[in-house]
């Protein structure tokens, strides 16, 4: 017998013998996977393209996975949807539920499959890009591993819970980078802010040929609500910016100013911040003119530990009774008969 007759008479023969059996079945297979999207194991859901502002796109799809076998597992899902669909850092809504397209989609010239993780909480935040306040869902695991959820500190105990959180990478979120604050509770009285420590934006991202898709991991450590700069009603941390220094005092020889040398017009209990004293003449002077000072400290809230070359230490008392006092500092020069003043809040850790 012929190598050929054996080729044809072999158990694992086609059905078909024209030659093109494989080109018809997955031809007719892509029309039958559509087809099985209109009975009931298909399902209507949203796709939003990496923020949940965007115009949606309406399409059907099938959601495996949907019993849990696990308390882990039921955060996870598959979806199921024509070729051409899914990219990684994506919204999927369906069930009034929010979930992140988390892996790099596939297919099996079929239909194309990606995983999908559950957002169990929106965070809120000022966008860099445009100013506003902008939401987005967010996967969010807690690593405090054995940790208490506390941490001792000289005059207080604050919280000290530690998470990865996981969001889509775009141009508005890559922006955000290590110190980045925002709140992530329930509780809206007493909401819980979180601090960015780490930003990964290459552990999960897509590769060179999807550059524009992926996610952006942080590490996050729990921080204190900050009543000068935070906003419960709009769940937004560093809400109200505070400007670096204060206003300054124009007079007829010049301008005296007061600049935070940290930025934030913001003393943490126990801890110094320096201050400078500007003068800017407003013509030609040999010599700038004598200044003085004078201070506001909340009846002991901070004192005054320093005073050299125009700058001035300001150092907070290690007393938390002190959190959201003011104090004041002014700076005055007689002979341009002008004056300036700065406010710096004490907050805690």
């Amino acid at each position: 017998m012929s190598e050929e007759s054996k080729k044809w008479y072999r158990m694992t023969r086609p059905l078909f013998n024209s030659g093109y059996e494989d080109d018809e079945f997955f031809a007719y297979g892509q029309e039958g996977f559509l087809e099985q999207l209109d009975t009931a194991l298909g399902m209507d859901v949203l796709l939003y393209d990496k923020r949940i502002d965007a115009k949606p796109q309406k399409l059907r799809a099938i959601v495996q996975s949907r019993t849990a076998d696990t308390f882990n597992s039921a955060d996870d899902r598959q979806i199921l949807c024509p070729i051409g669909t899914l990219h990684c850092g994506q919204y999927v809504r369906f069930e009034g539920g929010w979930w992140l397209v988390a892996g790099i989609p596939g297919n099996n010239r079929i239909y194309e499959k990606a995983f999908i993780w559950k957002c169990r909480h929106n965070i809120r935040f000022l966008s860099p890009v445009t100013g506003k306040v902008v939401e987005y869902p967010v996967v969010s695991e807690n690593s405090t591993q054995y940790g208490t959820g506390e941490e001792n500190k000289t005059q207080m105990t604050v919280g000290d819970d530690q998470h990865l959180v996981y969001l889509p990478y775009n141009e508005e979120t890559i922006m955000l980078d290590n110190q980045f604050r925002f709140i992530m509770d329930k509780n809206r009285a007493q909401p819980s802010v979180f601090r960015v420590t780490r930003v990964d934006p290459v552990s999960y991202a897509a590769g060179e040929e999807a550059f524009a898709d992926g996610l952006i991991q942080w590490s996050v450590i729990e921080t204190q609500f900050n009543e000068a700069t935070d906003n419960r009603e709009e769940m937004v941390a560093d809400f109200f910016r505070r400007e670096q220094g204060g206003e300054p005092g124009r007079g007829q020889g010049g301008t005296v100013a007061l600049v935070d040398l940290d930025g934030d017009r913001l003393l943490t209990v126990g801890e110094t911040k320096k201050i400078r004293v500007e003068l800017t003449p407003s013509g030609e002077t040999e010599a700038l003119p004598a200044y003085t000072l004078s201070y506001d400290l909340a009846d002991g809230a901070a004192e005054v530990t320093g005073v050299e070359d125009g700058v001035i230490t300001l150092a907070a008392a290690e007393d938390t009774k002190n959190v959201g006092k003011t104090v004041t500092v002014r700076a005055a020069v007689e002979e341009w008969d002008a004056e300036a003043s700065l406010e710096i809040q004490i907050v805690g850790w």
